[in-house]
């Protein structure tokens, strides 16, 4: 028997908002677009061609232009944040990797619209020099959230390989 296998790399992004008392006052699902910059990066990961410690951001921003493969920054980067894998699983014949970041309260005291997301991989130089420039691995566009003084968020990513 000849068994098929699935080919390719998907993406879906949930975003939780908080408000300062810790509830939950919005929640979005919604898929991704791999960039064709990810793609590159991580078939150099797989093939040794980049050497490194890897770091991971999430980035979130107010543009709402369409994600495009061609994508190599958010449109209008607001925040930056370290993020950290979180987990890696088998989910029904795929590989499920999560990727997590909390965006704490913004110090603005106007709220901002935010619109889009990306992971950003940048790699260490093995000898403790500057990392490269950022890759932005995968890009969204979502319906606005807002963000403020007394909301916080949880970013989580989920990356099926």
């Amino acid at each position: 028997m000849i068994k098929t296998e699935h080919q390719g790399i998907s993406g879906v992004l949930t975003t939780v908002v908080y408000a300062s008392d810790g509830r939950v006052v919005a929640r979005r699902v919604t898929p991704n677009l791999i960039t064709l910059t990810g793609k590159r990066l991580l078939a150099q990961l797989l093939t040794g061609g980049v050497e490194g410690k890897l770091e991971l951001t999430m980035g979130v921003g107010s543009g709402t232009r369409q994600p495009a493969v061609s994508d190599t920054a958010l449109d209008e980067l607001v925040s930056e944040v370290p993020a950290a894998l979180d987990r890696i699983e088998d989910v029904d014949g795929a590989v499920c990797i999560r990727v997590r970041a909390s965006l704490p309260a913004s110090k603005s005291k106007q709220a901002v619209e935010l619109h889009e997301a990306g992971i950003f991989i940048r790699i260490a130089t093995p000898k403790g020099g500057d990392s490269q420039a950022p890759t932005l691995f995968n890009r969204v566009l979502f319906d606005v959230l807002s963000w403020s003084s007394s909301t916080s968020m949880l970013l989580a990513w989920d990356i099926t390989l």
